[in-house]
């Protein structure tokens, strides 16, 4: 009788295989990448050897004792929480997009606990983020001058002016509107636009697969540039790197803030810094959360609602107008 052998498991190594891909593709800095390639040598030590299944890794259990190891090993001010994040970004590029993130899950669920004081069985990947808080120009200033940077585009930038009028519209991050597809692709973490339904699918948030339904100016954005793709063969909406397209935003949009005198603020520092298209999130949540309230904005924008990340580094003020 033949031999009836089942699929083989993707393991802890395939995952870390795929990451690397991953972030050769979005061009992530090597040094990011040396510290997550160290960080998954250290699970042999924790007690998982790289051969592990992701499946039985990516558990509730495992996940428990991985981060009472790792709060042992990692002390001082960095702590866990880098540690923490390599894992889980390791883990985001190996699960099914169907499957949550059990360290998300982990993290979320202990750090409701309390906002400041670690608890003890938590990475502390919260702690890792940078707050910058920012005074951006009064919103109705902000939304011209991105309107008038859409126009000061080269006319036959479509790509450029698609994504930063994508951007200003959803707020979604860089990495899922630079990547999205036609049609769903297996080798990539990112979604796809499907032009049939005029539908965004498959976006990562909190390491579920969500589907947006976009307003219909920012749907209609994407169906140019789907119809676009189609006509070259392409299967990306974009045919340049992300990091080409927000350079030429960037430039533009600072030009105009310069010409009507508008500025973005450190608060931390009361300096003057750099608009970057970054920004254009954080202006986002600042209006969502007036209108429908920070748990349904960090929804909204991928963050559990039972935390403050909206409020804690989203939140801006605003110049007076």
């Amino acid at each position: 009788t033949p031999r009836v052998s089942g699929p083989v498991p993707v393991t802890i190594q395939d995952a870390l295989d795929k990451y690397l891909k991953q972030a050769e593709i979005k061009g992530t800095q090597q040094s990011t990448i040396r510290v997550v390639q160290n960080h998954a040598k250290r699970l042999v030590d924790a007690g998982f050897p790289l051969d592990t299944p992701l499946e039985e890794f990516n558990t509730p259990e495992a996940i428990e004792d991985l981060a009472k190891w790792a709060r042992k090993t990692y002390t001082g001010k960095s702590g866990a929480g880098p540690f923490g994040v390599s894992i889980k970004s390791i883990i985001n590029a190996g699960k099914p997009a169907d499957v949550s993130n059990a360290i998300s899950n982990h993290e979320e669920r202990y750090a409701a606990k309390g906002k400041e004081k670690l608890s003890s069985l938590e990475f502390g990947i919260r702690k890792t983020r940078v707050s910058k808080k920012l005074r951006l120009p009064d919103f109705n200033d902000f939304s011209r001058a991105i309107n008038e940077a859409t126009l000061a585009l080269d006319d036959k930038d479509i790509e450029g002016k698609a994504a930063l009028q994508l951007k200003n519209l959803t707020g979604l991050r860089n990495v899922d509107i630079f990547n999205l597809t036609l049609t769903p692709d297996p080798a990539s973490p990112y979604g796809y636009f499907d032009l049939e339904a005029g539908t965004l699918r498959a976006i990562g948030n909190k390491g579920v697969s969500i589907d947006y339904d976009l307003g219909q100016e920012a749907t209609g954005i994407l169906k140019q540039l789907a119809e676009r793709a189609k006509e070259a063969g392409r299967n990306k909406l974009f045919s340049q790197t992300g990091a080409t397209i927000a350079n030429r935003i960037n430039t533009a949009v600072r030009g105009v803030f310069v010409n009507n005198g508008l500025e973005v603020v450190d608060r931390t520092t009361n300096t003057v810094i750099d608009f970057t298209l970054g920004n254009l999130r954080k202006n986002i949540f600042d209006i969502l959360e007036e209108k429908i309230g920070s748990d349904k904005a960090n929804k909204v924008l991928g963050h559990g609602a039972t935390g403050d990340v909206g409020l804690d580094y989203y939140k801006v003020e605003r110049a007076a107008p």
